[in-house]
Formats: structure tokens, C-alpha cells, sequence
């Protein structure tokens, strides 16, 4: 049984490793007869998304946009750029000029915000105005530009649709357009309530938790904190619901208690520095619990120092960082001794104080990459939805 099951894995990876191999030689024929076609320098492109062989699927990316300057192409490339390269900034500058052609299709206003949420999202800093201004034109553009596409595209990416809708209700909700968002968290539920084919259905009880969370926090963001519990307790009782997400946001709303006896189950010497608020809950129901995950903290640091210490002493000497420099080793240490010193002061002080978390940076947008031609979305920027791209 188990020799029929390699032969049919090895038979499996020769079929498709065939194909794969065939499809490469065709459009690698199909370049040498038309060197700038920029549909087969994009098909290129596709095969070594699919297939990585060094950057050669940014540098089709790259050529199809050169040899055709056009919305599809400088879209492609542009989100290519950010989505896999992280070259956010650069993607954004390319994308203004697939804007100035006035795209008809939603993909390049719905990928320009993306560039600049994931520009200035690791900051770690409030939005200011035109940030928001820039995010919430564009997903407004591109909710409104989804409506274009025809009605089997929209049937079957009905759930894209909803995380641009939400990515512009948060959005606006940080502009202080509070009834505006609140319509429009209803109006994503209502949505939510249609039907939905099976594949997808884990997919939207995950999407509905995280809307749920995001009107908690808008509630949060007004002060009103009846309206936050009442909502925060809807979300509790979703399949996805993370007890560390609903302990951080009720250790936000002052019920630490609540908080606390939700990570009761947990291992309270897990629970990461990053969950700043929960700590803070446990803090203030049980010191003494707070102090032992400090401790505890603090040994494990020691413990790597001690082991980084020892692989950077017997280098010679085969152990789990043998893949580390020295230099990386080094600045392990440095910076865990860095870490240790700061837990035990705070243990030794005895106290911590209220993290001081702002709620508008809290909330979740969604992300998507989408190409145009590209397989089941063969969508171009007439928002035709192709068959193929030969």
C-alpha cells in the first residue's frame, strides 16, 4: 500500500512537473516569434509566480510593463512589487500612472490603498488626514467599481467585496464618520447573512468575527463602552473567537476580570509581551500570578543566553543554531540581555503601569493581491472576465 502510494506521489510530481516544463516551452516559443507581447511576457511572468526561479517573475512583471505600458500591465507589476517584494513605495509611484489612464476596474484603486496601508501600518503610528483621505477615496472607488464587474465575478468574489467594504468603514470610522460606519458595519452583516457557497463558508465565519471585533473597537474609539460589551459578547460566541483578542479588548474596556478569567485556562506563562493589555489585566486581578510569568520570562531568556553563549563558544560543536553566525549570535545575546535586565527591573519595581494602547490602530483591514489575467480571475480592465489570455 505504501509502495502504490510513492508511485502514485512520484507519478503525480512527473505529470505535473511535465506540464509545468511544457507550458514554460511553450511561451518561451511564443516570446522568440513576438519579443514584445506583453501578454506572453505576463503569462511568464504567472509561470514563475507559480514556479520560483530567482526575481524572474517581478522581471516579466516588469518587461510586459515596459514592452505595454498600460493599466493592466503597470497594475501587475506594481502590485507584484508590493504584495511579494515589499517595495511598497516604488509600487505606489508606479500605480499613479495606471491611475492617470482612469482605470475601469476596482483592482488598482482597492491596490493603491493597499501600498499605502502597508507603508505606514509597521510605523506603529496614528493615521494622519491625508493617509486617510488617500485610503478612504480609493476603497470608495473601488467598492463602487466592483459594481461593473459582471454578475458572475461579483456572485463569485462576493467575499472580496466585503473586506473592501470594510477596509472603507474602518476607514471613515477613523475620519470621525461615525454614523456613516455604523450603517455600513449593518450593511456588511447583511451581506455576510446571503448565502455562500460551501468552500467558502470557514472563510466567512473568520471575516464576520474579525468585522465584529473592528465594530467593537469603533465603539471603543467613541467612548461608548455599553455598546463595545454588547458587541464584544456577540463576538465572543463566533467559532473563530481568540481568547486573547477578546481578553486584550475587555482588559481595554477596564474588565480586567473578565479578562483575566479568560486566560485562566490558558498558560498564563505564554502570553506575549505584545498582549500589553491582558498583562496589565492579570496584573491587576493576581500579582502574584503576574510576578510567577515574569519569572518565568526572565528564566527562559537565560536560558537561550546560555545556550547562544555555549554555540558561540564550540563552534565546532554540532547544535540547533549552527545555521547563526557568531555576528548573529552576538547580537542575540546583546539584545536578550537587554530584554532580561528590563523584566527584572520590572519585577524588582513591583508595578506596571496602564498601557497607554490607542484603539485607531487596532483595527484590521484586509488584504488582497489581484492580478488581471490572471486564472480563475481573468478579468481585464473592461471588465470583461476572460476565458484565457492566448
Amino acid at each position: 500500500k505504501n509502495k502504490n502510494r510513492f508511485r502514485l506521489k512520484t507519478l503525480k510530481r512527473f505529470f505535473y512537473g511535465s506540464l509545468m516544463e511544457s507550458e514554460l516551452k511553450f511561451w518561451l516559443k511564443r516570446l522568440e516569434q513576438t519579443p514584445n507581447d506583453d501578454k506572453v511576457l505576463t503569462a511568464l511572468a504567472f509561470y514563475y509566480l507559480e514556479n520560483p526561479d530567482g526575481d524572474k517573475d517581478i522581471e516579466y512583471f516588469e518587461k510586459a510593463y515596459i514592452a505595454k505600458p498600460c493599466i493592466e500591465t503597470i497594475h501587475n507589476y506594481a502590485s507584484w512589487l508590493s504584495w511579494e517584494y515589499g517595495e511598497h513605495k516604488q509600487a505606489i509611484a508606479s500605480q499613479h500612472q495606471a491611475l492617470a489612464l482612469k482605470p475601469n476596474s476596482y483592482y488598482p484603486y482597492f491596490a493603491i490603498a493597499q501600498f499605502h496601508l502597508s507603508v505606514v501600518i509597521p510605523l506603529k503610528q496614528p493615521f494622519n488626514q491625508k493617509t486617510l483621505k488617500i485610503l478612504a477615496e480609493n476603497y470608495q472607488q473601488a467598492c463602487e467599481k466592483f459594481v461593473d464587474t459582471p454578475a458572475d465575478f461579483q456572485s463569485y468574489n462576493r467575499l472580496w467585496f466585503i473586506e473592501m467594504l470594510n477596509n472603507y468603514t474602518v476607514t471613515i470610522a477613523l475620519m470621525g464618520a461615525y454614523s456613516k460606519a455604523e450603517n455600513l458595519f449593518f450593511k456588511l452583516y447583511r451581506l455576510l447573512d446571503l448565502p455562500f457557497e460551501e468552500r467558502l463558508k470557514p472563510q466567512v465565519i473568520e471575516t464576520h468575527y474579525k468585522i465584529l471585533l473592528n465594530h467593537v473597537r469603533f465603539f471603543i474609539l467613541q467612548h461608548n463602552k455599553n455598546q463595545a460589551i454588547n458587541w464584544l459578547k456577540k463576538a465572543q460566541k463566533s467559532s473563530e473567537a481568540c481568547p486573547l483578542e477578546i481578553g486584550e479588548l475587555y482588559a481595554q474596556l477596564d474588565d480586567y476580570q473578565t479578562a483575566y478569567q479568560l486566560m485562566k485556562p490558558q498558560n498564563f506563562e505564554h502570553i506575549h509581551e505584545s498582549w500589553e493589555n491582558i498583562r496589565y489585566a492579570i496584573y491587576q486581578v493576581d500579582k502574584s500570578q503576574w510576578q510567577k510569568m515574569l519569572t518565568s520570562e526572565i528564566s527562559e531568556l537565560q536560558e537561550c543566553i546560555t545556550n547562544w553563549q555555549y554555540a558561540l563558544d564550540n563552534p565546532h560543536v554540532k547544535h540547533e543554531f549552527r545555521r547563526s553566525t557568531p555576528t548573529d549570535l552576538k547580537s542575540y545575546i546583546e539584545t536578550t540581555l537587554i530584554e532580561t535586565s528590563d523584566l527584572q527591573a520590572l519585577l524588582d519595581s513591583k508595578t506596571l503601569e496602564k498601557p497607554n494602547s490607542d484603539i485607531s490602530q487596532q483595527f484590521h483591514y484586509f488584504y488582497q493581491c489581484n492580478l488581471f489575467s490572471y486564472r480563475k480571475n481573468l478579468l481585464n480592465d473592461d471588465n470583461e472576465w476572460l476565458n484565457n489570455i492566448q
